[in-house]
This record gives C-alpha cells, sequence and structure tokens, in this order.
C-alpha cells in the first residue's frame, strides 16, 4: 500500500494530509532544479546519500542473518550483509572517483536495458509496442551520450539523474495533493448540499 491509499482511507482528515503533499512535491521540485543546477554538488551528495544507505542496509542484513542464525541459509545474510556493508564504506571514502564508475555501470545497464527492450516489442503484440521502442531508443542514445563523455560524465550524470528524479517526483507529488484536495472538497460540498 502506498501513501496515496493510505491518506484516502483517513476520508474528510485526508484533506488537510493532500495539502502537505503538494507542499512536500514543491520543495522536491526545488530541490531538484538546485541539483541540476549544481550537478558537482548533488553528485557528492548522491554517492554519500548511497553510500550511507548501503552501510545502514549491510548492518541491517547482519543483523538479520544474527536474528536467524539458528536456520540454514543464514550465512548468505551475513556474507551479503558484510558486502553490503564494504560497498557503502568504499562509496564513502572517495565518491567523487566511484561517482564515475558508477556512471560508467549505469551507461552498460541503460545501454542493457533499451537494447532488451527493444527486442521484446519485437516479439510481442502489445498495443504500447511503440511506447517500448522509443523507450529503447531513449535509453540507448543517453547511454551513448554517457559513455562518449565518460569519464568526464561520472561529474554530472549521478547529480542530474537525482535532480531529474526530485522534479518528477516532486511534481507527482504536487498533481496528487491538488487533486486530493479537490476530491474531498467536492466530496465535502456534495455532504453539505444532502
Amino acid at each position: 500500500m502506498d501513501y496515496i491509499q493510505v491518506l484516502h482511507r483517513q476520508g474528510a482528515k485526508a484533506h488537510a494530509h493532500f495539502g502537505w503533499l503538494v507542499y512536500i512535491g514543491t520543495l522536491n521540485i526545488i530541490l531538484g532544479i538546485l541539483a541540476v543546477a549544481f550537478t558537482g554538488l548533488s553528485t557528492l551528495f548522491a554517492m554519500l546519500y548511497l553510500g550511507w544507505l548501503l552501510i545502514f542496509s549491510g548492518v541491517a542484513s547482519i543483523y538479520f542473518a544474527y536474528r536467524v542464525r539458528h536456520l540454514e541459509g543464514h550465512w548468505s545474510f551475513l556474507i551479503l550483509g558484510l558486502l553490503t556493508l564494504v560497498c557503502g564504506g568504499f562509496l564513502l571514502v572517495n565518491p567523487q572517483n566511484d561517482a564515475v564508475v558508477f556512471t560508467l555501470v549505469v551507461a552498460i545497464l541503460m545501454f542493457t536495458s533499451g537494447l532488451f527492450s527493444i527486442l521484446s516489442a519485437f516479439f510481442t503484440d502489445a498495443p504500447h509496442k511503440g511506447w517500448v521502442i522509443t523507450n529503447g531508443v531513449i535509453s540507448i542514445f543517453c547511454a551513448i551520450i554517457i559513455y562518449n563523455t565518460w569519464p568526464f560524465s561520472g561529474t554530472w550524470v549521478p547529480g542530474t539523474f537525482l535532480g531529474v528524479y526530485l522534479i518528477f517526483h516532486g511534481a507527482t507529488q504536487v498533481r496528487v495533493g491538488n487533486a486530493g484536495q479537490r476530491f474531498f472538497s467536492k466530496k465535502d460540498k456534495d455532504k453539505a448540499k444532502k
């Protein structure tokens, strides 16, 4: 269940909460614009965030492995947790250089994903086939641009991706928040008429 469903279940009280969603979405849009404007700083922030996220995930996996130590296979959780913890530590040690490697991995992932999207579209009769092919072509095109400017692209790609994500996520939150406010204010007016 996502936060939109949770808000809808609150009924009339949700009107005020949808207003907060608009404010949070607006803040995300502003942060996204700043991230795109200052890509070097946002790239550093994105890599540090990813490093800490991996560290917390690794600690959680190690703790889970300890909690289920009496079960078979708990070693896999322990090993995965240790690897995740080490990877997070490496990201925190030198985030600028890691951003360059991360960008190359992202370019390879985008190229591969785009190629498989195009190939899969030719083997299906889905009505949205054109969109899948378009998405694949755009992914390949972006991957080529990132790869052709690599390693320099490592200084701006993670920050730009973070900024674009924040802008679109924030725009979605604002749109959903406005729609939720209109829905519940209309519902309240309909109740008043009765």
